[in-house]
């Protein structure tokens, strides 16, 4: 367990640069900054890109941004 310890205390240090690393956001601050992400409904990946795709898509993830950060819808 020592993988999941070192994420749960956000120490990242040991994965590589090149690695791909797949972890579940629950910030959009934390989410904005992946290279990827995929947005999930009812266990489903119902959109999948970076943030300024998703942004523009006008998906579910673009209503989240747009409530979390107060702009208008």
């Amino acid at each position: 367990m020592r993988e999941l310890n070192f994420i749960r205390t956000g120490k990242l240090d040991w994965i590589e640069r090149d690695e791909p690393v797949l972890t579940s956001a629950h910030r959009l601050s934390q989410a904005a900054t992946a290279d990827r992400v995929a947005v999930m409904d009812g266990g489903r990946i119902v959109e999948i890109g970076n943030h300024a795709e998703l942004v523009a898509a006008g998906g579910q993830y673009a209503m989240l941004w747009r409530a979390w950060n107060g702009a208008a819808l």
